[in-house]
């Protein structure tokens, strides 16, 4: 259990109370939705620097190191 922080807009007052919901475990994402989110984010953040470094004007370590955070942020489950 936490404690979860109420403030009274109208007074200012804060009270602590405890927080006794239960939630579920989050559902991890499939491997077609990791797919899909990679694909966004490649079309998005990835495919703007490529062509800038086609331009000379971002580096192929810029292009490759958001690549590599867009991997990191949407992994593919273990099977």
């Amino acid at each position: 259990m936490q404690m979860r922080t109420i403030v009274d807009l109208q007074t200012g007052e804060v009270t602590q109370v405890l927080d006794d919901t239960v939630y579920p475990d989050p559902v991890p994402p499939t491997r077609a939705e990791q797919e899909a989110n990679r694909q966004q984010a490649y079309s998005n953040e990835a495919d703007p620097l490529a062509m800038q470094m086609l331009r000379d004007e971002a580096t192929k370590t810029v292009w490759l190191a958001k690549i590599d955070e867009i991997k990191a942020r949407f992994p593919y489950p273990v099977s």
